[in-house]
Order: C-alpha cells, then sequence, then structure tokens
C-alpha cells in the first residue's frame, strides 16, 4: 500500500470517529421501563424574580434586575411506558449563546437514573438554579437568551447512543434605565 492509500485510510477512519454518536456508560446499563422502545423526556424551564414571582414571556424585566432561570427533565411518563428512561451525561448553561456554567446537580452525571420509580432514583432530575443579574447589554439588545444543552444516555439495554437537545428561554429586557442610582 502507497502512502496515499494509507493517508486516506487514517483520514477516513478518523472522520468515522468524529461522526459516530457511540459513547461509553460509566453506569450499570438497564432496559427501564422494561417495554420501552422510544427515547422520551420532558423538558422544563422557567424564571423567576428573585421574591419568587415567575416572569412570564409576556413581562420584561429591568437592567440590574436579579432573575433566577429554574431547569429540569423528566421522564416522560405514559400509560404503555413506551418511552425510556435516562442518566444524565451533562447539563450546561449558556446566556446569549455563551457557556456559562454546568447546572448538573452535583453527584448526578452518568450516576442517577431518571425515569418510572420500579427501576430509576427519580422522575424528574432538577437542576442547580441559575442567578442572573440583567446587564446593560442585556437592556440595549432588548432581550437574553437562556439555553441549558444537555446529553444523556436512553436506558434502552445498551446505552451507547448519547442524546443530545436544549431548553431554551428567552426574556424581554426594558430599555435602560441604569443600574447607578445617586443620592439626591
Amino acid at each position: 500500500m502507497d502512502n496515499k492509500h494509507i493517508t486516506r485510510l487514517i483520514a477516513a477512519g478518523i472522520a468515522s470517529l468524529l461522526l459516530s454518536t457511540h459513547a461509553e456508560a460509566a453506569f450499570t446499563c438497564i432496559q427501564c421501563p422494561s417495554v420501552a422502545t422510544l427515547d422520551g423526556f420532558s423538558s422544563g424551564i422557567n424564571i423567576t424574580r428573585t421574591d419568587g414571582s415567575v416572569v412570564s414571556s409576556a413581562q420584561t424585566v429591568q437592567q440590574c434586575e436579579q432573575v433566577i432561570v429554574h431547569t429540569d427533565l423528566a421522564w416522560r411518563n405514559t400509560a404503555d411506558q413506551r418511552f425510556s428512561g435516562f442518566v444524565l451525561h451533562s447539563a450546561d448553561m449558556y446566556v446569549n449563546g455563551v457557556f456559562v456554567k454546568s447546572v448538573a446537580p452535583p453527584g448526578s452525571l452518568d450516576t442517577i437514573r431518571v425515569g418510572p420509580l420500579s427501576c430509576a432514583d427519580t422522575e424528574d432530575l432538577l437542576f442547580q438554579d441559575f442567578p442572573y443579574t440583567i446587564t446593560a447589554a442585556d437592556s440595549a439588545a432588548g432581550i437574553v437568551n437562556f439555553e441549558v444543552r444537555f446529553s444523556d444516555f436512553a436506558l434502552r439495554g445498551l446505552c451507547d447512543q448519547l442524546a443530545t437537545g436544549t431548553i431554551p428561554q428567552p426574556l424581554h429586557v426594558a430599555p435602560n434605565p441604569t443600574c447607578d442610582i445617586a443620592p439626591k
């Protein structure tokens, strides 16, 4: 074999590795529930003010106001239990498209099974709350976009396919005033 063919084989091997969604699960895999045939989950996101009041999509917030983003992933429960449980692999918060931090609960990655309680640890995995103070840039743009990007292993016997998804939530920001309040 000449160098040209070897280079092509190496390039093809690298490309197939990069395109693969196969991942190694770090937990003992099970079928949960035993009749599951589909991947399924339910995601949630809501934003509250520091006093606990919910900020609806029709409302706006002010510059310098602090909000708290609450997110979770839950097993999608149906009467026939056709949706599998899952094990969370990652949960990362992005603000305006920029990674900020992981919001996965401590000790949950690749360990806690989410699904029916007959075979899992919980039906709903609450992520860490994410406090955020509205900035001047958010006010100037009129919006701030929160997004949790997550990945999980479906509990369907092999548990070697890593699924990914997002939980987006835009928040409207009123223009100005500034945070600086000078005493009179």
